[in-house]
């Protein structure tokens, strides 16, 4: 008797194997066909691995639920004892919890995507997964793979495609000149390979010692350390080409 429910029991985990990845092969057909994905745009991996992960946690806890019932164990007894000791380790998980609505208002909300580049605290990285506990992101300085608690969304902040870059011109430089050599500095920095557009905005500030220029550049976010380097050595190199000194901090010093 103890022999044909331990069968049945294997059987039963069997069928259930089964049943899991005929799903997961229909999700996957259903991938490959296009249909999710444009349903879900952005949120797309991160809805597929999280429903997956809940199909195979339900076939778990009803494969448990159908083997103890098999064994003539208590059903309602278990469950009312899960009740309990559920409540004990709620109570102990509270930032788990936190963690786990937090995810799913992330997941409903769009508040960010995968690939998209955020900034949490002092580290800025991109999103390589979205879980219901914990964001996984990949800083763009150290490459290091850092984990943040989903209930601390509201610190998170997701960073722009573009980039500002102020440039220091010279009193004495005509309105006319400048113009003519903010054009070549654009025509340079386009040139740069991953820089999508680039803008000048006009005189941003006035300081003591010249006029500031603003050249709004687009990129993708995770670019933005390395195509300052780039756009601020380009510039350099264009104004050495047309004579153009950079105007440096004047000091006054008087001596009574």
């Amino acid at each position: 008797m103890l022999d044909n429910k331990i069968i049945i029991s294997i059987c039963i985990i069997l069928l259930s194997i089964v049943i899991y990845l005929i799903i997961s092969n229909m999700i996957k057909k259903s991938i490959k066909n296009g249909y999710l994905k444009d349903r879900l745009g952005p949120r797309f991996k991160t809805y597929i691995k999280m429903f997956i992960s809940i199909i195979r946690y339900v076939i778990v806890f009803i494969n448990v639920l159908i083997i103890l019932d098999l064994f003539n164990v208590n059903i309602k007894s278990v469950l009312a004892g899960v009740g309990v000791f559920g409540i004990i380790i709620g109570l102990a998980i509270q930032d788990s919890f936190k963690d786990f609505i937090r995810g799913i208002v992330i997941l409903n909300d769009s508040y960010f995507h995968i690939g998209d580049v955020i900034k949490f605290k002092n580290i800025i990285g991109k999103v390589e997964s979205i879980g219901l506990n914990t964001t996984k992101v990949r800083d763009i300085y150290s490459n290091n793979l850092i984990s943040i608690a989903n209930r601390n969304i509201d610190s998170v902040e997701i960073l722009s495609d573009w980039l500002d870059i102020e440039i220091p011109i010279d009193f004495n430089l005509s309105l006319k000149d400048r113009d003519g050599i903010m054009n070549k500095v654009l025509d340079e920095l386009n040139k740069i390979k991953k820089i999508e557009k680039v803008e000048f905005k006009g005189i941003n500030n006035i300081s003591a010692s010249c006029l500031k220029c603003l050249i709004r550049v687009y990129t993708n976010p995770i670019n933005k350390p390395q195509m300052k380097r780039d756009c601020l050595n380009t510039i350099i190199s264009q104004f050495e080409k047309e004579n153009i000194k950079i105007p440096y901090n004047k000091i006054d010093v008087k001596l009574y």
